[in-house]
Formats: C-alpha cells, structure tokens, sequence
C-alpha cells in the first residue's frame, strides 16, 4: 500500500460537501482522487486498497468526500482500520431542510411528483436510508467510538451559506494547511 490518505469527509449528504470538495481541491497542497465520491469503504472495499491507491496521482495530502459512509458503523470501522489517524470531516444541517433536500434530489433524478404529503410520506419508506440520513447523533456516535474528537472537524451548512471563508479557513486550519 502507498501513502494513505489523510482526510476524509464521511458525510453529511446534501449538507455542502459539493461546495467543500470543489474550495479544497482548488488548494495547491490539496490531491484529489479521480472521481469525488470513490465510495471505496462501503461499495467498492471488495476491490482492495491497490484499487483505492489508483485512485489518487500527484502529491499533496490526500483526501475524499464520499457522503454514504456516514450512516454505517462498518464503514467508520473500516476507515479507522485503514487509518487510525486519519482526519476526519463532517459538515451537518438542520435534519428537516437536509431531508427535503435529499427529496428534491431524488424527484429531480427519477421524478416521481412528491408534491403531495402522502407521496413523501411513501417514498420515505420505501427509502428509509433518507432518515437515517439525518439522524446526526447516532451516526457521529458511531465516529467518536473510533476516532477521537481531536481528529473530527465539524462545520455547518448555514455557516457555508452565511461565512464560507471562515468556513474554508478553518477547515485548512485543521488539515494544517
């Protein structure tokens, strides 16, 4: 295995990792992988690490954003186990606008006319992983039993909306750049 990666944004999904990926991968000291959500934890470890090392070239630190790890223990283990020293980022939003959010995604992918109460109320239990989403407090649980808050950067989407400077420096400020 070559140099491992050293950060790793885990989620939340529709909480500004778009916007988080493209400012970091703008910095010079900053490697990207080939593609911005590898997934590599949960649907492609089959793959080994030889696969996962492919995915970057060049220098710099190393870093992906790949928002479904954050909702399954296995993956956080399998990171920690890659990486106990990994840093770690996480940006959050208010549960209720993330959700609605990841309902306007999916209707604009597969329209489904969710306008209707009782349709959302369906789709989301046809999609339960929508919730499981945004329930913050066991998900971040499940990365402080592996990682120590020291290695966790947590920022918050109105904060992207109302400072994104602060927001981008800080979260430099915390991979040492």
């Amino acid at each position: 295995m070559q140099n491992k990666i050293d950060f790793l944004y885990v989620g939340g999904h529709k909480c500004g990792s778009t916007w988080l990926h493209d400012v970091l991968i703008e910095h010079p000291e900053i490697c990207p992988p080939k593609q911005k959500e590898p997934n590599f934890f949960n649907l492609n470890y089959q793959q080994g690490f030889k696969y996962y090392d492919k995915l970057w070239s060049g220098k710099g630190l190393r870093g992906e954003f790949s928002t479904s790890y954050f909702t399954e223990i296995k993956n956080i283990e399998r990171i920690y186990n890659y990486n106990p020293d990994i840093k770690i980022l996480i940006t959050l939003r208010n549960p209720l606008d993330r959700t609605i959010s990841h309902i306007r995604h999916w209707n604009r992918l597969t329209p489904k006319n969710l306008d209707e109460p009782e349709l959302i109320i369906k789709f989301l239990k046809q999609n339960p992983e929508i919730i499981q989403r945004s329930k913050y407090a066991q998900n971040i649980k499940n990365v402080l039993y592996f990682f120590p808050p020291k290695q966790i950067n947590f920022n918050f989407f109105d904060d992207i909306l109302s400072a994104p400077d602060m927001v981008f420096k800080n979260t430099l400020k915390f991979l040492n750049l």
